[in-house]
């Protein structure tokens, strides 16, 4: 039976972290790198930045910018004065860095004595890739614009060579059709976001504040929600790929036994991120266990006593048969931490026990974990 490589599947899974939340659906990557890779990539555009539509003005209020026809300007000022504060989530990048900061002595123990990883090696993770990645999320930051018009104002504008981003003009409708889908780049600078309140001629200062409110308020949640599933998911996915190098990328497992080392990612991962995130430990173990929305290859059904050989498998469906296995040994691992005596500090003594005894198959490795834990999790493992 071929083995599954760790770290190969780590890039086709990334466990579909809050895939709830961000509706993505997973893409089917290969578990092993391709044989060549191009030496450059092409340079991506130049951001967009704000050109303003012809006939229009900007009012600036408390930090915020929206652009409007010249008889539109005393009442979109007025508005802009009325808009609530938007809610932010509590994960925001720079919060996890202030998470970071505050546990990082913590972080650097619990990984150490949890998995027998040098106390420097963890160190230099947390300070380096780990900051590195949060503190580039935590910077990013859009220049909105919110442009107050009616449709006619807006086909105006684009008929004269005017445009934006989520912009375009239908010459058969004769009209601007508009799509408020905005992309944050994770490697270049942002583009300037233009927004648009539409507004009929005959709308009221109150008609114009309501409207505006609601353009604001949907794009600074939604921009916040998304920032903070970004940091998560970076986060959680520079943890994995530490311990799968430090850890399970040598764990003398049996190819049969492969559930055991992406369970453990799953599983630790959690806990240390819990810190960071202050989202409970049992909750983002439910998460790296649970069923993903988009992956239709579910964790109860499958048999990891016996798992599918991957040669077995077809290369499209290899990423959702390994998202399935590591979210059936995260659960498994995590409820072999909460059901031994000694809770995470069983973990140390079972890697030195695998790795010393190199168990030559899955039944050999449950033995191993049953006499070093007291449990035994092959009830875990079969098909539920």
């Amino acid at each position: 039976m071929k083995r599954i490589s760790l770290v190969a599947a780590l890039v086709a899974i990334v466990f579909v972290f809050l895939a709830q939340v961000r509706g993505q659906t997973p893409v089917a990557i290969p578990a092993t790198a391709p044989t060549t890779v191009p030496t450059t990539a092409p340079a991506p555009p130049p951001p967009y930045r704000l050109i303003m539509p012809p006939g229009m003005q900007q009012v600036k209020v408390g930090g915020r910018v929206a652009i409007c026809p010249a008889a539109m300007v005393a009442a979109v000022t007025k508005g802009l004065a009325t808009v609530k504060p938007s809610s932010r989530p509590s994960t925001m990048p720079s919060d996890m860095l202030a998470r970071l900061a505050a546990s990082r002595a913590t972080i650097i123990a619990q990984m150490s004595a949890d998995l027998n990883i040098p106390q420097d090696k963890v160190a230099t993770f947390l300070d380096g890739p780990l900051k590195k990645d949060l503190t580039k999320l935590a910077s990013i930051n859009a220049k909105v614009y919110v442009i107050v018009a009616t449709q006619a104002d807006l086909t105006a504008a684009e008929k004269a060579g005017w445009h934006a981003p989520l912009f375009y003009y239908n010459a058969m409708a004769d009209q601007t059709v508009y799509q408020p889908s905005v992309r944050v780049p994770l490697d270049s600078e942002m583009d300037d976001v233009v927004l648009w309140t539409p507004v009929e001629a005959s709308a009221t200062d109150a008609d114009i504040a309501d409207a505006m409110d609601r353009t604001i308020q949907d794009f600074e949640t939604g921009f916040g929600e998304s920032t903070a599933d970004d940091g998560l998911v970076q986060t959680r996915d520079d943890m994995v790929r530490f311990i799968a190098e430090e850890v399970t990328k040598n764990l003398k497992v049996p190819v049969d036994g492969d559930w055991f080392g992406l369970g453990l990612l799953g599983a630790s991962s959690a806990k240390y991120m819990a810190l960071m995130t202050g989202i409970p430990r049992a909750d983002l173990a439910a998460a790296a266990a649970g069923n993903s929305a988009t992956n239709p290859v579910k964790p109860g059904p499958i048999d990891l006593m016996h798992p599918i050989a991957p040669g077995d498998i077809k290369p499209d469906y290899l990423p959702y048969y390994v998202d399935a296995m590591s979210r059936k040994g995260a659960g498994a691992v995590e409820y072999l931490l909460d059901n031994n005596k000694s809770g995470d500090a069983v973990m140390p003594k079972l890697l030195a026990a695998i790795n010393t005894q190199q168990p030559a198959d899955n039944a050999a490795l449950l033995k191993i974990i049953q006499d070093v834990s007291g449990v035994d999790l092959s009830p875990e493992l079969g098909p539920k």
